[in-house]
């Protein structure tokens, strides 16, 4: 799957154009710092709504399922790293 989200400077040079160099560095920095804020608060609340039902296995009665959210998969699906 391909990146289409902006890098950080991307994102501040089209917002920020007027700005200084001091300016902008610390424009990314705080950008950064907010998309990341963002990024693991929506993960901590998918691992507290999110869930998927598994079956053991065959044909085991419905009252057996049970509710599985995989929170390292979530934590895992999107690295941090790209935030940028």
């Amino acid at each position: 799957m391909e990146n289409k989200i902006p890098t950080v400077d991307e994102f501040v040079k089209s917002r920020f154009q007027n700005s200084d160099r001091a300016d902008f560095e610390s424009n990314k920095r705080n950008v950064i710092e907010f998309a990341k804020l963002h990024v693991q608060a929506q993960r901590e609340a998918i691992k507290k709504k999110a869930t998927i039902k598994k079956r053991y296995d065959g044909n085991i009665a419905k009252e057996y399922w049970e509710d599985i959210v995989d929170e390292q998969s979530i934590d895992n699906a999107y690295d941090l790293n790209n935030i940028k």
